[in-house]
């Protein structure tokens, strides 16, 4: 029996020890760092996410070196990382297939100027390079100098020649073996996706203006590209472009599906629905880091679904703890959005004052005429603008210009729900003191006749004299500085006579 439990006892330390994970020692040189610098170690098993996972920090010796190791159960992405007073060090992701050391030497990056390539020693480090250097030179690409616009029926061709340049070297890199395959299947879906993302906006920006004829062909140009670079690949998120090019058909999932789409909207489920449309589209590789992304660029919106959307995502993906998004979804956005429906004091704060609750207001004149005689500003934003949130910041020091020069102020919201107890939260978590209407289709068209445009883009900012004439079409941003005010004293001090019903 002690025999038995002692072979037992072999056969788990055996089965121990070939189970266990290989581990990439790196040993890393910031040339010129001051003796305890923090640095950042990013590890991810997407390079897309990379800059999103939670960093490990270390701290350089008076050599300015330090060294990490990472397990490499599967190929990984490292970035090394370390902001100074004068400037950035920055390795740029590094895709790790093997256990291997790795010395790397990183030099600053002083502000304002391009990163240097760091120097690689380790498996794969000629093709670290070469993809390094095909990112910096994808920077300064003119895709309009690239593509000929008479010749829109050459676009995927000419495509194809491109990717087959810019993979010259590293396919010369494996034929005679300097990198290993899982290395160069990476790098050529980082290059052909890379090129694919960036021509297809190249074929949008073209299809603008043409006639059907020629748009035809730009969409068959486009569809072959689609087939060569698919929504569907499970490693796109292994490519740096996987969240904008799942974002470029997001247009066109809401246009095929317009009326569930508007319907989703007015219940506060706009969320639910992309989600909804982006799964039945991508791989679930894919969907478990874009969704993370699209819920943390959402959560501005303090949209209940949120709460519910993540909810299902930890179900789903509990393994992602280690994202920050995920932490911040969770320990901030969450208690954020709770906070602000727990808020249950009613009425407004003071100095803010609606409108239209008991009368609808339908247009533009209807809209001033209730501050005929006096210089109006006009603030049109949605709870749901990032950049208009981002201005109120600001607002303290434009109300202060504002009363100074007699000027009233209107806020135009371009909300897409009806819902206008949820809105007037928003009015009072921005503490945003003057005039409000809650748009609704009737004003929209108006305004859009008035502006003499077909859309808005937001936050815009109007002023209209005593008369009710706009003499401001697009003003500055507050947190442009004196510009915006500079524009408005420039107007207000012209004579302006009575107003005129």
């Amino acid at each position: 029996m002690k025999k038995l439990n002692f072979l037992i006892f072999v056969s788990l330390l055996l089965l121990s020890a070939c189970s266990g994970v290989d581990k990439s020692d790196f040993f890393v040189e910031l040339t010129h760092a001051k003796k305890g610098t923090p640095v950042y170690v990013y590890v991810s098993d997407a390079y897309g996410i990379t800059d999103k996972m939670i960093p490990d920090t270390f701290y350089t010796d008076k050599k300015g070196k330090f060294s990490f190791e990472v397990e490499i159960d599967k190929p990984k992405t490292v970035l090394i990382m370390a902001e100074t007073e004068t400037g950035t060090y920055s390795s740029t992701p590094l895709f790790i297939t093997e256990a291997e050391k790795y010395n790397i030497a990183i030099e600053l990056t002083p502000k304002g100027k391009e990163t240097p390539i760091p120097l690689i020693e380790g498996e794969n480090n000629m093709g670290m390079i070469e993809l390094i250097r095909f990112r910096n030179e994808k920077a300064f690409m003119d895709y309009n100098k690239i593509y000929d616009s008479t010749q829109h029926q050459t676009i995927f061709s000419n495509f194809d020649a491109l990717v087959r340049k810019s993979m010259a070297t590293i396919d010369q890199l494996y034929k005679v073996k300097r990198i290993d395959e899982p290395f160069y299947e990476f790098a050529s879906r980082s290059v052909e996706y890379d090129l694919a993302y960036h021509t297809l906006l190249y074929i949008e920006q073209q299809m603008g203006n043409l006639d059907s004829l020629r748009n035809k062909t730009l969409m068959e140009q486009k569809n072959l590209i689609i087939q060569r670079a698919p929504l569907n690949n499970p490693d796109l998120y292994q490519t740096s472009v996987g969240k904008d090019y799942i974002e470029m058909f997001i247009p066109e999932l809401i246009q095929k599906n317009k009326p569930e789409y508007d319907e989703s909207l007015k219940k506060s489920l706009g969320q639910t629905f992309i989600l909804g449309k982006i799964k039945e589209v991508i791989h679930k590789n894919v969907y478990q880091y874009y969704a993370l992304e699209y819920l943390k660029s959402k959560s501005i919106r303090l949209d209940q679904e949120t709460i519910t959307l993540f909810n299902q995502y930890v179900k789903d993906f509990p393994e992602n703890t280690k994202i920050q998004y995920f932490q911040e979804i969770k320990n901030k956005v969450i208690p954020d959005i709770q906070a602000f429906y727990a808020d249950g004091k009613g009425g407004l704060n003071p100095g803010i004052t609606v409108l239209d609750d008991s009368l609808q207001v339908t247009s533009y004149r209807q809209a001033v005429s209730h501050f005929k005689g006096n210089y109006l500003f006009i603030d049109i934003w949605a709870s749901w603008c990032p950049d208009c949130i981002k201005e109120f910041q600001y607002n303290s020091e434009l109300k202060s210009f504002l009363k100074k020069n007699d000027i009233a102020c209107l806020y135009i919201s371009l909300e897409r729900s009806p819902d206008r107890a949820k809105w007037k939260k928003y009015l009072n978590k921005y503490n945003l003191v003057g005039s409000h209407i809650l748009i609704n289709d009737l004003l929209k068209n108006d305004l859009y006749q008035v502006l003499g445009t077909t859309s808005l883009w937001i936050p815009r900012y109007i002023l209209v004299d005593p008369n009710g004439n706009i003499v401001l079409s697009e003003g500055a941003l507050p947190s442009d500085g004196t510009k915006l005010y500079d524009q408005i004293n420039n107007l207000i001090t012209i004579p302006i006579p009575s107003f005129i019903d």
